[in-house]
């Protein structure tokens, strides 16, 4: 039952300050604070910094030392940090959604309750990384290296670990639906209460993984290597489960805890809030009003599985709420729920808003609402 949460607060905008200018010896200013997006910071020394409630939104820290730093609670929506060093990073609750981390240095970084979605890992290394709690679904993982890395209780569906080292990777309650495991190494890889419905594993090793409550309903294993009978024993599949010639698999309406996997109704709970400049707030207010006007008949089609809801009048703070429940069963309802989705995300994409800062946040709702709609799609798919 997927909950997506988006708290966005935007305390202070800074200018071209002299805190960027001079000395490339940032580490020195504790306790980063305020907005800056577009940032240009490639090649500076960032060590040690402190990152706390910063918006840094498409900032460029290509080839920046980050080591060391803590990014807390901090916006970096579709940041470059293409060939950073991000070793011993401490990172929570921040969002990463979108960003760029080819190349990128990620040993022993600690990420909790972060998004990653969508981001860019393409070659990037992480030895001893910790991923928990965190959102890496859509992401792209292309010949990244993650030697012994851990991720717990996280979202890694739609995910693509083409050619990935992932050896010793531990993935431990979290969500590999629909990933592409094309010519990855997973030797020695552990799977612990692992959801992997629909993945394509194409020729990756499997030799010594660890399959312990592993999901595999709709999943192609049948040109795995390494893999042999006695790792899929506390595994389960269904028919459309594909495996290698002489392995066989339970069948996931036998095993009781595959319970866990296949909760025949689908909540999807989307909020989120965010304070802007109050010559802002009319203007925000009202276009988004009448972008949400425009999906209204469609949102009548699924009686009231919306509610959308502004600040009064008198507040500086927008806030959305949209609740959802469907059952796997009611085809049309969630077909329906998704067209309304797609609705209202194009509604709010046409919106074009003078404050880069308040465009921000609305990129952040239609992110959202992206999610959510792949929620139904993946419900609408494991029904069919």
């Amino acid at each position: 039952m997927p909950k997506i949460i988006l708290i966005g607060s935007m305390i202070l905008l800074l200018s071209a300050s002299p805190v960027f200018a001079g000395s490339d010896k940032l580490a020195k200013i504790m306790g980063f604070g305020g907005v800056c997006a577009d940032c240009n910071l490639s090649k500076k020394d960032l060590s040690n910094a402190r990152m706390n409630g910063v918006s840094f939104p498409r900032a460029n820290f290509t080839g920046t030392d980050l080591s060391d730093s803590k990014m807390t609670g901090s916006n970096f929506n579709r940041a470059a940090f293409r060939r950073a060093d991000l070793s011993d990073v401490k990172a929570s609750g921040s969002n990463f959604s979108w960003a760029d981390f080819s190349g990128a240095t990620l040993d022993d970084i600690q990420a909790n309750g972060c998004n990653f979605s969508r981001a860019n890992f393409t070659g990037m290394k992480g030895r001893d990384a910790e991923f928990y709690s965190s959102n890496l679904s859509h992401s792209n993982l292309l010949g990244a290296s993650l030697i012994d890395a851990e991720f717990e209780t996280s979202n890694l569906s739609h995910t693509n670990f083409s050619g990935a080292k992932l050896r010793g990777v531990s993935f431990t309650r979290s969500n590999l639906a629909q990933t592409n495991m094309q010519a990855a190494d997973l030797r020695e890889t552990e799977f612990d209460h692992v959801d992997f419905r629909g993945a394509q594993f194409g020729n990756a090793i499997l030799s010594n993984a660890v399959f312990d409550q592993v999901f595999l309903s709709g999943a192609d294993l049948s040109r795995v290597r390494g893999l042999t009978q006695n790792q899929l024993k506390n595994s389960c599949g269904n028919q459309n489960t594909k495996l290698p010639a002489n392995i066989k698999i339970k069948n996931c309406s036998s095993v009781e805890w595959a319970d866990d996997f296949s909760d025949p109704e689908y909540n999807v709970t989307n909020n989120f809030s965010f304070n802007i400049q109050k010559d802002e707030y009319e203007k925000i207010r009202e276009e988004v009003k009448r972008a949400i006007t425009q999906g209204h008949e469609s949102l009548a089609e699924v009686q009231n599985s919306f509610t959308f809801g502004l600040g009064d009048q008198n507040s500086t703070i927008i806030h959305f709420e949209w609740n959802q429940q469907t059952s796997a069963n009611e085809n049309t309802k969630a077909y329906r729920s998704q067209r309304s989705l797609e609705r209202t995300i194009r509604s709010l994409a046409r919106l074009e808003l003078s404050s880069s800062e308040a465009q921000n946040e609305i990129d952040f709702a239609i992110m959202r609402l992206e999610q959510a709609k792949a929620v139904l799609a993946q419900a609408q798919q494991d029904q069919e």
